[in-house]
């Protein structure tokens, strides 16, 4: 990509976002186009504004980071936050990426490069889901699966068989739903 990446910040917490602007600034592929922190105002102006990929925070006041997704029409995020107990929510939106707080340049930087490679590639598609399985609550990685079918005991369940030979149940899951 010859151009940089013009983005967004979303931060409620005034001091952090001047830390993460300030890193975004000494990221050579970044062009940060507006810091906002506050999710309403960022709502109201984001249609208007030319960018390709937004920054967020998860855990704002009122609209959390999670809820203003949806308003991106499919633009590129990475998730800023605390609390890694919203990983899987954010990977279920197809966050490109989950930087943990206190943010580091490196970690960073290596979000916004995996943003330039998938936006390159033109492939912003998961490459893994959270399934509900007989262990709980599981991330399946799409390269570790060999093989499904549909469960002998129950046909509403299917039995995936992983890279490593070990088998998951996925519990109450179509086909289609899978795909």
């Amino acid at each position: 990509m010859n151009t940089r990446l013009k983005c967004l910040l979303l931060e409620d917490e005034m001091p952090s976002l001047a830390y993460l602007k300030m890193l975004c600034e000494q990221i050579p592929e970044l062009e940060v186009v507006r810091a906002f922190n506050n999710p309403v105002n960022f709502l109201k102006d984001v249609a208007g504004l030319d960018f390709d990929l937004c920054i967020l925070d998860i855990e704002m006041p009122g609209i959390n980071g999670l809820e203003v997704v949806s308003q991106l029409n499919g633009k590129p995020v990475i998730f800023t936050t605390a609390y890694s107990e919203y990983a899987a929510e954010a990977f279920d939106l197809d966050a490109i990426d989950f930087v943990r707080k206190p943010i580091k340049k490196e970690r960073l930087q290596q979000a916004v490069l995996k943003t330039i490679r998938i936006i390159e590639n033109g492939n912003v598609h998961k490459t893994f889901v959270q399934i509900n399985t007989d262990k709980g609550k599981t991330l399946v990685f799409f390269d570790q699966l060999n093989l499904i079918r549909t469960s002998d005991i129950d046909s509403r369940d299917k039995i995936a068989r992983m890279e490593n030979n070990s088998t998951l149940i996925f519990k109450n899951l179509s086909f289609e739903k899978l795909l």
